[in-house]
């Protein structure tokens, strides 16, 4: 099955260079797995759908974080609330050394969720301020066609005239 680039990517770019920890949340099969692994290859991917690693994290998450050292991809995050407050401890001991100047502000997690009420409510309490969320939906029809119009679709005549434009200069 061929990857269809999602238009989401570029903002998940941007979100990765500004914070230290990115959230994508959506429904089930969306591709979220998949686009954190192919935005962000040298990453360590952990998939809490694996029993063991969930019950690894579940029991002792210091130690979990311990042999999983950033950057990570920690995927299904919400199976592992217990996980919050460590993360946020990481982030902040990487901002102080990034201060202090022995090391530079990066993004250590990229996190996937498909249960957007629970998780919101753990990443609220635990990651405010150190977060992005970016919500991924179904594949669009632009999309799907490879359509690469940066405006948003609004139908009036200076919206078509530019969208041509736009469109015919790609």
């Amino acid at each position: 099955m061929e990857w269809i680039w999602r238009t989401i990517a570029k903002h998940l770019v941007q979100a990765i260079e500004t914070f230290p920890a990115v959230l994508v949340t959506g429904p089930r099969q969306v591709g979220k797995s998949t686009l954190l692994q192919l935005v962000a290859e040298h990453y360590e991917y952990v998939s809490f759908d694996n029993p063991l690693l969930l019950q690894q994290a579940k029991e002792d998450p210091e130690l979990f974080l311990m042999n999983h050292t950033p950057p990570l991809i920690l995927d299904e995050i919400q199976y592992v609330p217990e996980l919050f407050p460590y993360l946020k401890m990481k982030i902040d001991e990487m901002r102080i050394k990034a201060r202090r100047g022995s090391q530079p502000e990066t993004c250590l997690f990229l996190l996937s969720g498909s249960q957007a009420y629970h998780l919101m409510q753990h990443v609220s309490e635990s990651l405010a301020g150190r977060l992005a969320i970016l919500p991924l939906q179904g594949i669009s029809y632009r999309e799907r066609k490879g359509v690469t119009c940066a405006q948003p679709f609004v139908p009036h005549n200076e919206y078509l005239s530019a969208r041509k434009e736009e469109c015919l200069d790609t």
